[in-house]
């Protein structure tokens, strides 16, 4: 067995807590890693909102088969320098080859929302998601065939599995905050979250020989790669891997030192009619990240904490109105409700940092709120919003 959750959310539920490996007191004591923890407390927010939910259980819905061939992945973008071209006809095979992915993230949602919101439904809400996510880590979904793809099929493979470990270690997260899964399956599912960050931070690693002009953008650092980190660091911290968490960290600081003057985005400037999309979709890893550097006690520099402020300022001020972004990039700019999801995230962070940019984001999420993520497997704004009950 991994040292790390079974043993250790026993010791929890019994009110132990701060052990290492060597069952010493971690809790300030010098030489011993304290355990990681992880963007946001279960229990704190079940606490918080007070939810008691109907009498009665859940049935625990049908295994979602896993997604488990990664080859012959591709891009659905049409060959355009903004690379922001949707090719209809390419997205709707790429909906169908990835169909599996969604149904799950739709159902760890829904359990998710029973274990938060039902103490009734808790028992058995955990059992299920653990359930499905034991049926995809003994598959080894979305590990499969990674090989068989070109260089930009094998990203989109990855990515793939990026986008879904985030909803899955959500999920398990959740789930886990109780202490009381079968140890059988928490094994399964750290084991194959441990497999699926080892194939992230391989493709995220630029190659020893250098790759064609064409496919440098690859190894470069934009939303892709601060996806990457965080799936790698959330995963890191159910798993209790170090290594793979200051992984995640690193590309936190390199993603904050590259924000422009402005608070745009190098590599998301130049998406054409998709540029104030590609910054929220940017910026939600960024907050996820930053979320769990604040719970470890990660600090970032003056400087960093300067390019995140300005990072959020620009994408929220153009979400609030893109008229002026539309007008720089020569592209009008569409909006979703959904795009502000990142602000909630980052609310807690930003009413200790700066709280006139809290209440400046607080105002224009307000109205686009509740921002349920079943990309990401969670309700963003019940989960971090501290200030104020979920509307």
């Amino acid at each position: 067995m991994r040292p790390g959750r079974p043993w250790r959310a026993g010791l929890r539920a019994l009110g132990v807590v701060g052990l290492s490996w060597f069952g010493i007191v971690a809790s300030g004591t010098s030489g011993v890693a304290a355990e990681l923890k992880y963007a946001f407390d279960t229990r704190a927010v079940i606490a918080r909102q007070g939810f008691g939910g109907l009498a009665g259980g859940i049935a625990c819905p049908e295994l979602v088969p896993p997604l488990t061939d990664m080859s012959g992945m591709f891009t659905f973008y049409k060959p355009d320098p903004t690379r922001s071209v949707v090719d209809r006809a390419a997205m709707t095979r790429y909906v169908a080859r990835v169909r599996p992915t969604d149904a799950l993230g739709k159902v760890l949602f829904d359990l998710g929302e029973n274990y938060v919101r039902s103490a009734f439904a808790r028992r058995e809400a955990g059992l299920c998601i653990v359930s499905q996510l034991r049926s995809w880590a003994e598959a080894d979904a979305l590990l499969g065939n990674l090989d068989q793809n070109d260089p930009i099929g094998r990203r989109q493979a990855i990515l793939v599995g990026i986008w879904t470990s985030v909803g899955a270690a959500n999920a398990f997260a959740i789930a886990s905050s109780g202490g009381d899964l079968p140890h059988r399956d928490v094994a399964a599912v750290e084991a194959w979250f441990t497999r699926l960050s080892d194939a992230i931070v391989d493709d995220f690693t630029p190659p020893k020989q250098r790759r064609p002009n064409h496919l440098m953008w690859l190894d470069g650092t934009f939303n892709q790669s601060y996806w990457a980190a965080a799936a790698v660091g959330a995963m890191a911290v159910l798993t209790q891997d170090r290594e793979k968490f200051d992984w995640a960290m690193r590309e936190l600081h390199r993603a904050l030192q590259k924000v422009n003057g402005d608070g745009s985005l190098p590599h998301e400037i130049g998406r054409g009619g998709r540029t104030l999309h590609y910054h929220s979709f940017a910026l939600e890893p960024l907050a996820l990240l930053v979320a769990i550097a604040d719970a470890n006690n990660v600090q970032l520099t003056p400087a960093e904490e300067a390019s995140l402020q300005r990072a959020a300022r620009f994408t929220a001020a153009n979400f609030a109105d893109p008229r002026k972004l539309a007008a720089q990039v020569g592209y009008p700019q569409s909006r979703t409700d959904d795009m502000a999801a990142w602000m909630d995230i980052l609310d807690g962070h930003f009413q200790r940092t700066a709280p006139e940019l809290a209440r400046e984001l607080d105002s224009i999420a307000a109205p686009h709120r509740p921002f349920a993520r079943d990309f990401i497997g969670i309700d963003v704004t019940t989960m971090f919003v501290t200030r104020r009950s979920t509307p």
